[in-house]
């Protein structure tokens, strides 16, 4: 059944597939699950050895929480590293996502007022190719 998260079961069949030792394909066949679905379950939660059921769901359960915190309030750190690359280096946000563990996407969206993680009179630091409209 793509498209919905694994269920506990699932979750416990994973589990005592791997304990008998059969490949992530014949566990992906009896659940009706592709095989990166498996794999991907089994990686996060431990590999083939580390791998418990109860904690793989928890953690499934805690991710898949919403709204989440965003990144740059989580992280104070990083936002003043973001925030001096913006200031004093001039750089774009394209640029510091590829050097940091940040998306553009995030630095944009933190830069304009509102309560995501940067001053927000930092979109004044952002490269502008035209004028901005409301001048």
């Amino acid at each position: 059944m793509p498209g919905r998260r694994l269920g506990l079961e699932e979750w416990e069949e994973i589990r005592v597939g791997l304990v008998r030792g059969e490949s992530l394909r014949v566990i992906a066949r009896r659940l009706g699950r592709p095989v990166s679905t498996i794999a991907r379950a089994v990686d996060r939660n431990g590999g083939w050895i580390r791998y418990v059921a109860a904690c793989a769901q928890r953690r499934a359960k805690r991710c898949a929480r919403r709204p989440k915190p965003p990144r740059l309030v989580e992280d104070a750190a990083l936002a003043r590293r973001v925030t001096r690359r913006l200031v004093e280096d001039q750089e774009s946000p394209m640029t510091i996502a590829r050097a940091k563990d940040v998306s553009h996407e995030t630095i944009y969206q933190a830069s304009y007022p509102g309560d995501r993680g940067l001053d927000p009179g930092l979109w004044r630091h952002l490269h502008h190719q035209r004028r901005p409209r409301w001048r």
